[in-house]
């Protein structure tokens, strides 16, 4: 879907919608990139207050936009605060001046107390230059993030909140079922078992169809089979190629479902399919908050951090992950 933003209030009530959430408190940037003489959107970013302070942070954010082809970016410091004076006015001009020598880039630095409609925004550059926020929930954006299924929540907090564990003792009888099964998943992988590997693909394709309607299963011996069968890398990769849609979320839905059930070692299967999963649908904040509950080192959710840290593009990826995932699928369906 197309969409053009034709003013700085256009970009500003875009921000939440396209990273999930409303931030506060933070520095986010809103990148785009030329094609056909024409601003594109690139990615945007959301960078702890903190780091504006912190040695090589400009040649950081320099190689971000280096990297992610940005010609033109918007940079907004989110802070409330009762001074009359910009919050970290020092801070702001010293990186962007030190960004500005380091790439061809054109940078707009502003500041904006909180995503709500009605809020004034300045230009950290320009200090007369003001606007006023409209409902960024009311936005074009918005809008095609609902089509698209993919919410914006009200603050980081709120959307950290998924990633609440189920109670211990429902967590340990499902750890005492998934065992034994884990074992035999990790013989039939080692062996090739085809046919056993076909079936245990089923009942996860099964499980994200009953998702699709918002089913999701409750009983410890069904959630134990599928964190079991999902510890298989080959079939943990096959079921990150869903085709965009509710059913990549119903699937994205069932992964979170049974990370909050699962312990170690095997909720670091699911840690890395939500990670990922959340990468490719264009969820970039909700595969950061998910890497942050990371127990145990994964090599796909590093993998996933570096490719986000480097600035690639989730179709990138998706395109040629899909394409390999699909011949893998049809693989283990041959006799």
């Amino acid at each position: 879907m197309q969409i053009t933003l034709r003013s700085v209030e256009d970009v500003l009530a875009a921000l939440p919608p396209l990273l999930g959430f409303a931030p506060s408190d933070s520095l986010v940037v809103f990148g785009m990139k030329d094609e056909n003489n024409k601003g594109v959107f690139s990615r945007s970013i959301r960078i702890d207050l903190q780091a504006l302070s912190q040695p090589g942070f400009a040649e950081y954010l320099a190689h971000v936009i280096d990297q992610s082809g940005i010609t033109h970016y918007v940079s907004v410091v989110v802070q409330d605060t009762d001074d009359d004076e910009l919050p970290h006015r020092h801070e702001v001009r010293a990186v962007s001046r030190a960004v500005k020598e380091l790439t061809s880039s054109e940078g707009l630095w502003l500041h904006l107390p909180a995503f709500v409609a009605g809020a004034t925004w300045s230009d950290y550059h320009r200090p007369l230059r003001t606007g006023t926020l409209p409902d960024p929930a009311t936005t074009s954006v918005a809008a095609a993030a609902t089509v698209e299924g993919r919410r914006t929540y009200s603050s980081r907090d709120e959307l950290r909140r998924q990633f609440v564990p189920a109670p211990a003792d429902t967590r340990l009888r499902v750890l005492e079922l998934t065992a034994p099964i884990a074992r035999a998943v990790e013989l039939e992988e080692i062996t090739d078992d085809r046919a056993a590997l076909s079936r245990r693909l089923d009942e996860i394709d099964t499980a994200i169809t009953a998702a699709t309607r918002g089913e999701l299963p409750d009983d410890d011996t069904t959630v134990a089979r599928l964190i079991a069968a999902l510890n298989s890398v080959t079939l943990r990769d096959i079921e990150l190629a869903q085709e965009p849609g509710d059913r990549t979320l119903a699937a994205e839905n069932l992964w979170v479902h049974l990370w909050q059930r699962a312990q170690p070692p095997y909720d670091r299967a699911l840690t890395a399919l939500i990670v990922a999963s959340s990468y490719l649908r264009g969820d970039g904040a909700k595969a950061r908050i998910a890497a942050g509950e990371q127990r145990v080192p994964d090599r796909l959710t590093d993998l996933i951090l570096i490719v986000m840290q480097e600035g690639i593009e989730p179709s990138e990826v998706r395109e040629r992950f899909g394409a390999d995932m699909t011949q893998e699928r049809a693989r283990l369906r041959r006799p």
